[in-house]
Formats: C-alpha cells, structure tokens, sequence
C-alpha cells in the first residue's frame, strides 16, 4: 500500500490514450475543443490520497475535505510543469479531480496527443494524452509518418490531386538496420545482424478517402497512437487504417534500379511477388554499402514510368551509445534513458517497444502492449518513463521439449532523413530518402 497512486481516467477505458479532461466550462476536450495556454482544465481519476471526509456519502460540506495541499503533486504537459489550481475529491465518493493551469509549449509540441506526466507523492500515474493548440479550438494534428518534414507539397498540387481523384506516387530509399537478439538456450549470448537495403516502389492511389489521405487527416480515435514530439503513447489494440477507402495499384517502373555511391553500385531489381504488389528491392548487399554521402540513382523506364535520375544525401549513421547490455532486461518500474549520435539533425527519433504473454503452450494472449515515443534528434537523448514501461505485461516463459522459453519483447530506435523530392516523369509526387534503424529484444520484469 502506498499513500498515492493516482489512476487518470482516460475515453478508452484503458487508461491509455486519450484522457477523459473538461475544459472550465466543463466541456470534454477534443480535437475540435482543443484546451490553450493560460487555460484551466480538469482531470479526473482515483487514487490520489486519504482524506478525513466520509467517503460513503457524497462530498459535500463537512464531509468534503478541500484541497488535499499534503499530497505532493507534479503535472507535465508535454515536456512543460502545469500548475497546480486544485487537487481532492468531487463530490462523489473516490472520485479525485485535479485543475491545472495549461503551460505555454515547445512550439512542435502542440497538438492533438500532447502526454500528460501526473505524479502523486512520488508515484507516477498512467500517460494520458489531451489536445492543446497554440491558439483556437482546434489542435494541430500530427503529420503521417512522425513528422519528418524535409519532403513538402504545395497547397494547389493537393487540391489537383484530389480534383483528379488520383495520384501516383514513388519513393527510392536506403536504410541501415542493426539487430541484438539473445539467444537464452545458449547461455545468453547476442546475436548482432546488421544490414543495408536500397529500395523503391511505385505506387497509383485513388478512392473516396483520397482527399483526407492527401491531407492527412486522422480519426479523432487516432490520437492515441500518435505521439507528439517530446511524449509517448500507450496502446494495446491494433491501429485501425485511418483510410479505409483508399485504392492502389503498383506501377511498373522497369526491370531495375541502380544506385551508385561512395562504395559502388546497387541493384533493386524488380521483385512481383512481394505482398501489396510489385516492389524494387537490392540482395545479398553488405553492411557496408549505406554510408554516408551523395548517391546518384537512375531506372530505365518500364510501361507505366519513363526514365529517370535523381540524388540523396545519406547522413552519418544514427547509433544508440547505451550498451547492449542495457536492455538486456528492463525494470518496468525504472526509467530508461536512450542516447544516440548520428542521423538527420533536422528530424526525429522514434522510440518504439512492446510486450505480450503467452500461455502455458507458447500462445500468445491477445494483443502486444506497445509504447511510441517520439523525440528531436538534436536532443541527443529521451527517457522512457516508469509510468509507461508500468502499463506493459512482464515478459513470460512456456515449456517445451524441457526447455523453459522466455518470452522476450522488444525495444527499438530508428529515424529517417528528410529526404528529396526528385523529378520522375509520369509521377505527381516522389521522394528519396534515408533510414535508421536499432532493435534490441529485452525481458520486461
């Protein structure tokens, strides 16, 4: 038993996602009633402390014990301290209200999803996210993708694009993907792959939901997988697709694509039986072929795009500095501090992990508990707080042959450069960039 541990009341149900907050008008806030700086707000949960009232009856008069001022209390909006105007009961017994006075964020932290931190005479309480607008009632929703905004579109080429009902759309890439996985059965050794890839696909989009992709718009529910820069979200349900309606059709683009840079030249060949269609894509390249510098690329041309060139730049590798051996196992009641060097300076860095049972066969139950944070590169650093590591299932273990198999999650840091849009006849939009990414396979206990 402690003397606080507050549990903040979220839409779900959950206590991920969302937080269920009124505005001082005591209307709910969304993404249409998004709260401001300067404006009070109102949270609702249970936990938050003993007071002297009777708690059989509602919370009135004598029996309402008032601001609970004994109970030490800190609230984090994004990565900004809120004030503190009240903290105690309502007048239903075991419900607990807190108002607090919204700060003025970090100007990439406004939007639709921004975290909240509340801690209770040292103990943290579940992440809820509430919509905060720099000005005005509707938040600013995030952008698809994580944010990275190196690639952008003018207005008049959306509005043709969806006056036409369809775009086609390309992307050729490279990326870098390091991997540590423990083996248990032989004594807990790493396992470490790293590998390099140069792809690309091509893609013609249509359908009546053309125009909310194309301005990416998300469903109001679709908060709470969206994380803002500097926050984290919880979720232990499967992402819907927020553009059910959308139609696509793989272009064909020639039986290659040939990249050239300071290590020589790859070849994405043109591969059909890749689910969604057909897709380009590099074998049997080394580790070493995505270092960083300029590249050139070109394709032949095939029935459905002409021939083309382009450039990318390839930023120094993004590298995770903690140890392996960090996360070999992860204390869900602890911290951790993730640190890099590396990558696109102008971006962010994602920081992604999950966690999931299984029974006493080694079947899954249900859905991975996941977690998504998002941070500026340039911080160099992010830590994930207890309060989110908490909200994630310990790491379980099944029999098997006489064996016992631990059951491990996961922990992963990547990034992807701005990019470049390149000049591709027969194509509205393209684009050319780099990717990062570090996975690591922890026991959650």
């Amino acid at each position: 038993m402690v003397r606080s541990a507050l549990g903040v009341l979220t839409l779900n149900g959950a206590g991920t996602g969302a937080a269920a907050v009124h505005d001082q008008n005591y209307v709910l806030l969304s993404n249409t009633n998004a709260t401001n700086p300067g404006q009070a707000v109102i949270f609702y949960g249970s936990g938050l402390g003993p007071t002297t009232g009777n708690e059989t009856v509602s919370q009135t008069g004598a029996n309402a014990s008032g601001d609970l001022t004994a109970i030490p209390i800190t609230v984090q909006i994004g990565s900004r301290t809120a004030q503190v105007l009240y903290r105690g009961r309502t007048v239903f017994p075991g419900l607990d209200q807190i108002n607090v006075l919204i700060p003025s964020l970090d100007a990439a932290a406004y939007g639709c999803n921004v975290p909240v931190l509340i801690t209770t005479n040292g103990v943290v309480a579940n992440v809820g996210t509430i919509p905060v607008a720099q000005s005005g009632t509707t938040c600013p929703a995030a952008a698809v993708g994580g944010g990275n905004s190196g690639v952008m579109t003018r207005q008049e080429e959306v509005n043709r694009w969806i006056a036409a009902g369809t775009y086609k759309t390309g992307g050729v890439g490279s990326g870098r993907s390091t991997s540590y996985a423990i083996d248990d059965l032989n004594g807990g050794a790493a396992i470490i792959t790293k590998q390099d890839t140069f792809s690309a696909a091509f893609t013609q989009v249509g359908g009546a939901d053309l125009g909310r992709m194309l301005r990416a718009e998300l469903p109001a529910s679709y908060a709470q997988y969206t994380p803002t820069v500097g926050g984290c979200v919880v979720y232990n349900t499967i992402p819907p697709d927020p553009w059910p309606q959308i139609t696509r059709r793989a272009l064909d683009a020639g039986p290659a694509i040939v990249s050239t840079g300071p290590n020589g030249v790859a070849v994405a060949e043109r591969n059909n039986q890749q689910v969604g269609g057909l897709t380009y894509s590099a074998r049997n390249l080394s580790n070493t072929d995505v270092n960083a510098g300029q590249y050139s690329f070109t394709g032949s041309g095939g029935p459905d795009i002409s021939a083309f060139q382009g450039n990318l730049e390839v930023y120094p590798d993004l590298v995770v500095l903690n140890s392996p051996d960090d996360f070999r196992t992860i204390n869900r009641s602890s911290s951790l501090t993730m640190r890099w060097n590396g990558g696109d300076p102008q971006t962010n860095v994602q920081i992604q992990g999950f966690s999931f049972t299984v029974s006493s066969t080694g079947i899954p139950n249900g859905t991975p508990t996941v977690f998504l944070c998002l941070a500026p590169n340039t911080a160099g650093q992010f830590t994930v707080p207890a309060s989110v590591f908490s909200q994630l299932p310990a790491s379980t273990s099944f029999m098997s042959s006489g064996l016992t198999i631990l059951v491990r999650g996961s922990i992963a840091v990547g990034s992807a450069s701005r990019g470049n849009r390149v000049q591709i006849p027969n194509l509205d939009y393209r684009t050319a960039a780099n990717s990062w990414s570090w996975a690591f396979s922890p026991r959650y206990q």
